[in-house]
């Protein structure tokens, strides 16, 4: 097994076609969808139905340190999505020549909260996110196969 390396650095994060940078520590991206993707229901003798959901609403949220100018240009995007149109946002791994996340509708949903201490804190930008794509790994042939079959 080859040895695989991670690197934030290699994420190219786009918000509205502009490069997000100057990340806060530890997570600084997180993205999960509202609602699984099935349900299933029992019944009184045992078999089971699941029924597929169409809820493709998630969050992503984004840290970024306190005094870093990417919170200008965030705030101006959030002006943006909010007055006018939802934006794309874009993540791709530069090292592995592939995509993460893929959004076409995205809109801030809630400006950051606004923490004054001794220390430098982060703000975290919050989007809601519709139709999001999400890849784990290459993609493949079973990737191509479910991504024909995915409505």
């Amino acid at each position: 097994m080859a040895l695989q390396t991670y690197n934030l650095e290699n994420l190219l994060v786009t918000i509205g076609g502009v490069p997000i940078t100057e990340f806060a520590a530890g997570d600084s991206m997180t993205h999960s969808f509202k609602d699984d993707d099935w349900t299933f229901v029992q019944g009184s003798h045992g078999s089971a139905v699941r029924s597929r959901k169409f809820n493709h609403v998630s969050d992503l949220t984004i840290k970024v340190l306190q005094g870093s100018n990417t919170n200008s240009t965030l705030e101006g995007l959030a002006q943006v999505s909010t007055m006018f149109v939802p934006i794309p946002v874009v993540i791709f791994d530069i090292g592995s020549m592939q995509p993460v996340l893929e959004c076409f509708q995205a809109t801030f949903v809630k400006d950051p909260e606004l923490a004054l201490g001794e220390e430098a804190g982060t703000r975290e930008w919050k989007l809601t996110l519709v139709n999001a794509i999400t890849h784990h790994g290459p993609l493949g042939l079973l990737g191509d196969i479910v991504g024909l079959l995915s409505p």
